[in-house]
């Protein structure tokens, strides 16, 4: 092979490792910064308007804007279980 592909191959494998480090450094890394990074990607986040339901209530509408609203596209399940369980055991309500 020669020394030129050598290089070039290394270059985009170190750029390839910088963009994947980039993308895992950029990511939400607890379940509040989910929920706000995920929800406020189409809409206005109210918490005080979140706060008007009941704890038990909250998983619901992640369920709704998932299923109506093409949340879906934002929120894959994975996330939707982390945030629904945020809604409801550890939102803190003003």
């Amino acid at each position: 092979m020669p020394p030129w592909l050598i290089r070039t191959l290394l270059s985009l494998g170190l750029l390839g490792a910088l963009f994947g480090g980039y993308l895992w450094l950029s990511r939400p890394r607890t379940p509040e910064a989910l929920f706000k990074t995920r929800c406020a990607a189409c809409h206005e986040l109210r918490v005080e308007r979140l706060c008007e339901f009941a704890p038990r209530q909250r998983p619901a509408i992640v369920d709704t804007m998932r299923r109506l609203h093409e949340a879906d596209q934002v929120i894959d399940e994975e996330e939707a279980v982390i945030i629904r369980r945020y809604l409801e055991e550890s939102l803190i309500c003003p």
